[in-house]
C-alpha cells in the first residue's frame, strides 16, 4: 500500500504496526511538511497520531498547551496529540483544515479513524472478511485487494456524467468514501461505532446578519484567517489568477516585499488575461511574479504525463490532469506550499461549474442507462440543497478530488476560503450579500490601489461605466469564442475546418483565457497515441461498460473532422488507462515489486 503512494523522491514514508491494538498504519508525506513528524506521540507515548493533510489552529490555543507544560515542536503537527489529551473526544470537532488521520489511545484501548468536516482529504475504505482497510488514495487498496479491481457501473456512470462520483461510493467495486466529518471507533479489531462529529445544520440554522454587518465581519476576519495559511517551515508561493479571489487574499496579507512569490499558469500561444492581470497585481503588492507555461517541453512528454495523471488521480482525471500535473511540478520549483483562492467565487458569488451532462455518441453500454438516470436524480437532489452547503459539502470534496490528488502529489495546496471559521460566517450573510460588493469592500479596505486593475473578465477598473461595460463584454466574448474553437467546438464548425484556417481562429483565440487546449492537443500531438491506447483489444475489456460500435464511430468522426468528441474521447482514454494502470494484476504486481 505504501508503494502505491510513494510518487516522488521528495516524500518521506513509514510503517507502524501495533498488533495488540489490531492497528497497522503506513504513511507518506512531503519532506519537511506539517506532518513530517510521524508517528506523533505524547510524552508518555500512550497516544499516537498519524495525519494526512494540515490543521490550522489559533496561536492562542497552541500557546495554552505550552503554558500547561506540554512539550512539542511549534513548526509541525506534534502539538495535536496534546490537544487531544486536553480536549478528549471534542478534539476531532475542533480541528480546522483539510485532513484525515488515525489516533490510537492506549489507555482507552481504542483506535479512531477520522477526516475533516467537508471530506476534502478523502479516505477510501473497504470492509471485508480480512479486516477494515482504509487509505487516502484508492490505488493503495487496489494494490492489496484483488476483489476490488473491477469497475462499479453506478460510479462509472456518475464519473462520465458529472465528472466525479457522488456520495459515498466510488467507481471501484467494494471501495467506498468516508463522508466528511466522520469518526470511526475501533477496539480489538472490531468497528464499534461510526458517527459524524459535525452536522452542517448547526451552520445552516444560524441567525442571519445584515449585509452591512456581514461585510464588516468578513472584512475583519479574512486577513486574520489568511495569515495563518502562510505560516510554514517550507516556502510558500501564491497561485495568482486574474480573478477576484486570489487578489482578495493577497490584498489582505501583512507581508514584506518579495516574501510571497507569485505565479500564474500560462498558455504557449500568448499571455492569457490571467497572466496579464496577475502580473500587475503582484507588482502593485511588491511581490515577484512568474509565468509557468505549458509549452513544447510539456507537449513532448504529454503521453507520459497523461498516464501519470490518471494514476495519481485514481482514474478521476485524464488530459486536464496531465496539464495540472506538469504545471504543479513547475510550481514546486518556486515553493512547495501553494496558496490559492479556490472556492471563493463558489462560496461568495454562487459560481457553479458543476453539472450533469450525459456523454454524446451513445458510448455507454445500453445496460447502463438506468445508472445514468440514477446519476441525474442524485445530482438533482444534491443541487437542491442549501446554496452555501452545496459548495463545501458536495462540490468541493467530490468535483475537486482528481485535481487535488494531482496537486498534492507535487505541492501542498492551501485554500483559506474553506477555513471552518470563514465558511461558518458565510452562512450568515452570503444569501443577502452581493459577492462582488464584498470583494470590492475587502480590497478597498486592505489595498485600494488594486481596485484600479480590471479582472480577467473585465470587472473593477476606474475607466467609467461605459468603458467598463465594453471591456466586460469583449473579454466575455473572447472567453466563449475560445471555448467554441476548443473543446466546445460545435460539429458544424468542425466540419468547416477550412473556416478556422482561413480566419486563423485557433491561432487568434487560443490562450486568451485557458492555459491548456485539449482539442488541439488531441489532433496534433495525441492522435497516434490515442489510437494506440484505444485498440480493439483494450476496448473489448471495457465492453460491459462501453458500446464498441459507437466508440469506433466516435474516433473515426473526431479524427476525420466530422464531429467534436473531445470530452468523450478524454473520458474513454481515462477509463482505458485506469483499467491498464490500476485494475490489471500485472500493473499492480509491477508496482509492488518496485517498492
Amino acid at each position: 500500500m505504501i508503494g502505491a503512494m510513494r510518487h516522488e523522491d521528495f516524500y518521506n514514508h513509514g510503517l507502524y504496526l501495533y498488533p495488540e491494538m489490531f492497528t497497522h498504519v503506513g504513511w507518506t508525506c512531503h519532506k519537511n511538511s506539517f506532518t513530517d513528524c510521524m508517528p506523533i506521540v505524547n510524552e508518555v507515548r500512550d497516544v499516537i497520531l498519524f495525519l494526512a493533510g494540515e490543521v490550522f489552529s489559533d496561536s492562542d490555543q497552541i500557546f495554552d498547551l505550552r503554558r500547561k507544560g506540554h512539550e512539542f515542536s511549534e513548526s509541525d503537527a506534534s502539538y495535536l496529540v496534546h490537544l487531544y489529551e486536553e480536549m478528549g473526544d471534542k478534539f476531532f470537532g475542533d480541528l480546522n483544515g483539510c485532513f484525515s488521520g488515525v489516533l490510537i489511545d492506549q489507555q482507552k484501548g481504542k483506535s479512531f479513524l477520522f477526516n475533516d468536516r467537508f471530506g476534502m482529504h478523502r479516505v477510501f475504505i473497504h470492509h471485508g472478511k480480512d479486516g477494515f482497510f482504509f487509505s487516502s488514495e484508492a490505488k493503495a487498496l487496489l494494490a492489496v485487494l484483488p476483489e476490488t479491481r473491477e469497475f462499479d457501473p453506478k460510479g462509472l456512470c456518475e464519473l462520465m456524467t458529472c465528472g466525479c462520483t457522488l456520495g459515498e461510493h466510488t467507481f471501484f467495486k467494494g471501495i467506498e468514501i468516508l463522508p466528511g466529518g466522520s469518526l470511526l471507533e475501533f477496539a480489538n479489531g472490531r468497528l464499534l461505532r461510526k458517527t459524524r462529529y459535525f452536522d452542517r445544520m448547526v451552520w445552516e440554522e444560524q441567525t442571519r446578519l445584515s449585509e452591512t454587518e456581514f461585510i464588516s465581519r468578513f472584512t475583519e476576519m479574512l486577513p486574520r484567517v489568511t495569515q495563518k495559511y502562510i505560516s510554514s517551515r517550507e516556502p510558500v508561493g501564491m497561485s495568482l489568477t486574474g480573478g477576484l479571489d486570489s487578489r482578495m487574499l493577497l490584498a489582505c496579507l501583512d507581508i514584506t516585499q518579495g516574501s510571497l512569490p507569485c505565479y500564474t499558469f500560462g498558455s504557449m500561444y500568448r499571455d492569457t488575461f490571467d497572466v496579464k492581470v496577475a502580473r500587475r497585481v503582484a507588482k502593485e503588492c511588491g511581490q515577484t511574479h512568474q509565468v509557468l507555461v505549458l509549452g513544447e517541453d510539456f507537449l513532448g512528454k504529454l503521453p507520459s504525463y497523461l498516464e501519470k495523471a490518471v494514476f495519481l488521480s485514481d482514474g478521476y482525471l485524464g488530459l486536464s490532469g496531465a496539464a495540472e500535473l506538469y504545471a504543479n511540478t513547475l510550481a514546486r520549483e518556486i515553493a512547495s506550499v501553494r496558496l490559492t483562492g479556490n472556492w471563493g467565487s463558489e462560496l461568495l458569488r454562487g459560481v457553479r461549474a458543476f453539472k450533469f451532462a450525459a456523454p454524446r455518441g451513445g458510448i455507454l453500454h445500453p445496460d447502463l442507462h438506468e445508472f445514468v438516470e440514477e446519476a441525474n436524480d442524485t445530482f438533482t437532489r444534491m443541487n437542491g440543497m442549501n446554496r452555501v452547503s452545496f459548495v463545501p459539502f458536495q462540490q468541493a470534496p467530490h468535483q475537486s478530488y482528481g485535481r487535488l490528488s494531482i496537486e498534492r502529489s507535487q505541492v501542498i495546496p492551501r485554500a483559506p476560503f474553506l477555513d471552518n471559521e470563514l465558511v461558518e460566517l458565510v452562512y450568515q450573510g452570503a444569501d443577502i450579500c452581493d459577492g462582488f460588493a464584498l470583494a470590492e469592500a475587502i480590497i478597498s479596505h486592505c489595498q485600494p490601489n488594486l481596485l484600479a486593475i480590471p479582472t480577467d473578465r473585465g470587472f473593477l477598473g476606474h475607466n467609467g461605466i461605459l468603458i467598463g461595460a465594453g471591456r466586460r463584454a469583449y473579454r466575455e466574448a473572447l472567453f466563449k469564442a475560445e471555448y467554441w474553437v476548443g473543446p466546445g467546438a460545435p460539429d458544424w464548425l468542425v466540419r468547416r475546418s477550412h473556416l478556422l484556417r482561413l480566419f486563423r481562429l485557433e491561432e487568434n483565440l487560443l490562450g486568451r483565457h485557458k492555459f491548456y487546449h485539449l482539442r488541439l492537443w488531441m489532433r496534433e500531438r495525441l492522435s497516434g497515441k490515442i489510437r494506440e491506447i484505444l485498440t480493439h483489444d483494450s476496448l473489448s475489456d471495457l465492453s460491459p461498460y462501453l458500446n464498441q460500435k459507437s466508440l469506433d464511430e466516435i474516433l473515426d468522426d473526431h479524427f476525420k473532422g466530422r464531429k467534436n468528441y473531445t470530452n468523450e474521447i478524454d473520458m474513454i482514454l481515462t477509463i482505458a488507462l485506469t483499467r491498464k494502470l490500476l485494475l490489471k494484476a500485472s500493473s499492480i504486481s509491477g508496482l509492488m515489486a518496485e517498492d
